[in-house]
């Protein structure tokens, strides 16, 4: 009886420990992987939106096509650019936009308090 009950236990847990291990598959792949590209995306699109801004500030390209520059570099990495990737671009832009504003409020009230 004893050996039928243990063996009955190390069913359950096999059963349970490929369970656990299909429902961890199943969440890598939904959630995870999706998340992980989408970081990665944009961080290559912050990249882009930084360059591109750099060579504006510098004259290489005209400063109103920042945007399109940012767009010929996507797109020459295979990138097509959907709705979804320009809201990317666009977000880009402004967090730039923020960490400018931040380091600009910070350098006055340095300048304030000498």
């Amino acid at each position: 009886m004893r050996e039928i009950i243990l063996q009955a236990i190390s069913g359950f847990a096999e059963v349970a420990i490929v369970a656990a291990i299909g429902i961890a598959t199943y969440y890598i792949k939904t959630a995870v992987i999706p998340w992980l590209k989408e970081k990665r995306l944009y961080d290559t699109v912050k990249k882009y939106v930084q360059a591109a801004e750099k060579l504006g500030n510098v004259g290489t390209i005209p400063k109103d096509s920042k945007k399109a520059h940012v767009i010929r570099l996507l797109e020459n990495k295979g990138i097509k650019v959907t709705p979804e990737i320009d809201a990317l671009i666009e977000s880009a832009v402004l967090e730039l936009d923020n960490a400018v504003g931040e380091l600009v409020g910070v350098l006055a009230d340095e300048a304030d308090s000498e």
